[in-house]
């Protein structure tokens, strides 16, 4: 499964993902082992760590991170005129759980999902769900492989023979890594589940809203303008967070007046039929936006411990034009700054197309209005 660019890198509940690592492989003249030898994949294994409050909020109880390097010759003579690409794979995996002498392979559902991050030349982790696993299991493990594709572009002598694992990528080509295979221990014979125990203090709140406007494309692919939603959120604990606002937005609902929830598609995905792909799962299980957001844009008087951030991190179509909806607009979402238990927040939004955007005036200190609710009911 492909993942667009903007959006949160979270892979979940499926056997197999595709992963975009923006990565660069450099050639290298040391005399470690590691320089010898095919292009691989190098770790010294994944290794448990603890979720953080956000994972465990989602029921990721869990972890595990490695330490991916690209090591290794491609073993091609003409690596002065090519161009190294981001290196790209596809994840299989597995979860295992033994009862008995028997192993037994896990279905995928909402009880036993992944979400994995990261990937090669950096850090790669991966949590799970596990409450899909029988109590009376005795072991678990997670097992399976990363199959990495190097790529490069440039000319190809017509005399080179190309090596086994060469492959064609359109116009580039690209070398296949040999399979990096992980068995990663979950529950040891006698040990209880994993149930880590976080803080459950959320650290950011809602102080503020805005309703801009932007050019974009409707459900049939015109042009429209359409809204665009942002919080202005306040850290309760990091003075300094609007230098690197980390933040995250999840289980994301937009509903209109009547309290009818408007569905929102992905322009740049397309079903079979050709219609836009909903965008429900991702904004459900997913996010509406994830990761540090410019702060330029908008007001220079906004204090340290806050930040302006989208809720979609993308433009979405809905199903009938925007301006056919009644407003004010109501937003329910989870807020946090990536790591922290994420907070409920609920606000009413109101948009006018014609009007003036004001950005370099969201996020100057003034007082909160009542309708922006730091916890649902």
């Amino acid at each position: 499964m492909k993942r667009h660019l903007g959006r949160e890198l979270a892979l979940l509940a499926l056997p197999v993902w595709v992963v975009a690592a923006a990565a660069w492989w450099k050639a290298s003249g040391g005399s470690s082992p590691l320089n010898n030898g095919p292009l691989r994949l190098y770790s010294t294994g994944f290794k448990a760590v603890e979720p953080s409050p956000l994972e465990v909020s989602k029921g990721l109880v869990f972890k595990a991170k490695a330490d991916l390097q690209v090591v290794g010759d491609p073993h091609f003579p003409i690596w002065n005129h090519v161009k190294v690409g981001p290196i790209w794979g596809t994840i299989e995996t597995h979860l295992e759980y033994k009862t008995g002498q028997k192993w037994i392979k896990a279905p995928w559902n909402s009880g036993t999902s992944s979400q994995w991050l990261g990937g090669p030349p950096n850090e790669m982790s991966v949590a799970l769900k596990l409450n899909g696993i029988p109590t009376a299991a005795q072991e678990v493990r997670l097992r399976g492989s990363l199959q990495y594709t190097q790529p490069y572009s440039g000319p190809i002598p017509d005399d080179w023979k190309k090596p086994k694992n060469f492959v064609s990528l359109g116009t580039d080509w690209g070398l296949e890594l040999p399979p990096y295979t992980y068995n990663i221990s979950i529950k040891k014979p006698g040990q209880p589940m994993s149930a880590p125990v976080v803080s459950k203090v959320p650290l950011v709140e809602l102080k503020d809203t805005a309703c801009f406007s932007e050019d974009g494309f409707d459900y049939n692919d015109k042009p429209e303008r359409q809204p665009r939603f942002f919080l202005h959120l306040h850290h309760l604990s990091n003075p300094n967070w609007h230098q690197k606002p980390n933040v995250a937005i999840h289980n994301v609902h937009i509903y209109d007046r009547e309290g009818q929830e408007i569905q929102l598609y992905y322009m740049w995905s397309r079903l079979s039929n050709g219609r836009p792909r909903p965008a429900i799962e991702d904004l459900y299980r997913g996010s509406g936006y994830a990761g540090i957001y410019d702060q330029q844009p908008f007001s220079s008087q906004m204090l340290g411990g806050d930040a302006a951030v989208p809720v979609f991190s993308e433009r979405l179509a809905t199903a009938r034009p925007w301006k056919s909806y009644k407003q004010p607009f109501t937003i329910e979402a989870q807020v946090s700054d990536g790591f922290c238990w994420p907070r409920k927040v609920r606000a009413k939004f109101h948009w006018n197309p014609k009007a003036v955007d004001q950005w370099n005036q969201f996020g100057a200190p003034r007082p909160p209005t009542p309708q922006h609710q730091r916890t649902m009911p």
